[in-house]
């Protein structure tokens, strides 16, 4: 079973893999609605869509058979079929989709939609689910802040306190999902203080020297690729690898505390920037279906390279 962690310095807690899921069905039945599509879909909504996705791309399927299919007849029949096609490739797919000269992700779009229409529990449950894997963390001084969006989102039932189940003989057995013992994590800043960082079970845990401070910065203008390395890269970072696992346990989690902060200052989640900061450019359904659409994406990624080129100056970063 894959699992969300939570760790401080001295103390991990996790949420079931499955529960991650739970928080995507959260985000996008926020955002998912505004592509507009249903049955009801207009066919000139739905050959809109299809005009974005780029060629041979995993929505390419959608060229080969929504597309023809729906500019050959446009009865209610066929608008539903590819409203359909439409709506599953959407749901399992990140589809990369061209406006004007730049690209952009279908699912970041999504999630982006989640943050400008939903409240603080939806927003923390697509930051979850989106950067579980890049280790988004919350400071000490957030930390209550953050436990109480979780308690108010399972007091609710929008995030699940548990599941019954039905095992052999009729007999129902709980399994609880997580959370009260994350929320407990993250009250208790006297028995273990500092950030909390998230990892995911199918990837590197926390902390690790791939994040460290330790770990020689990506060659620039190379491709984040082991394979694009070169042999000399490839040795420098293996000696590094291996000299910080010889590090002390304190040293290891302050480098890593480190090099997320310095790196990835856009994974902090915190009160100011919940719904501000977005997954890539800050670009939503709104923005793709608005009469000026070419201009508003153009302007969100000037946003978001000045953004970046802020962050770098903050972090003393030159890359």
């Amino acid at each position: 079973m894959s699992r969300v962690y939570f760790h401080t310095e001295t103390r991990t807690d996790e949420i079931r893999g499955s529960e991650r899921q739970w928080l995507r069905y959260v985000a996008a039945n926020a955002g998912q609605p505004w592509w507009g599509i249903d049955d009801l879909s207009p066919a000139d909504r739905l050959l809109d869509i299809i005009g974005m996705i780029i060629p041979g791309t995993n929505g390419q399927y959608v060229l080969d058979i929504a597309g023809p299919l729906l500019r050959g007849q446009r009865d209610h029949a066929t608008v539903k079929t590819v409203a359909n096609i439409l709506a599953t490739c959407f749901s399992v797919n990140d589809v990369p989709l061209a406006v004007g000269d730049h690209a952009v992700s279908s699912a970041n779009v999504e999630l982006n939609t989640a943050l400008a229409t939903g409240n603080d529990i939806v927003c923390l449950a697509a930051k979850i689910y989106g950067w579980c894997e890049a280790h988004p963390w919350v400071e000490e001084a957030d930390r209550e802040w953050c436990a109480g969006i979780i308690e108010r989102a399972t007091t609710a039932g929008v995030y699940r306190a548990g599941l019954w189940s039905t095992g052999d003989g009729g007999k129902r057995a709980w399994h609880d999902q997580g959370w009260t013992d994350v929320v407990a994590l993250l009250r208790d800043t006297t028995g273990h203080p500092g950030p909390v960082v998230m990892s995911f079970s199918g990837c590197d845990g926390f902390p690790n020297p791939e994040v460290a401070s330790t770990m020689p910065e990506w060659p620039d203008g190379v491709a984040e690729d082991w394979n694009a390395l070169t042999p000399t890269q490839h040795n420098e970072r293996r000696k590094a690898r291996t000299e910080w696992y010889h590090l002390p346990s304190d040293r290891q989690w302050e480098t890593a505390m480190d090099g997320i902060r310095c790196d990835r200052p856009w994974a902090n989640i915190a009160p100011e920037n919940l719904a501000a900061r977005t997954f890539g450019p800050p670009v939503t359904l709104f923005d793709l279906f608005h009469p000026d659409r070419v201009e508003r994406v153009r302007a969100a990624f000037e946003r978001d390279a000045a953004g970046e080129e802020a962050e770098r100056r903050d972090t003393g970063r030159t890359d």
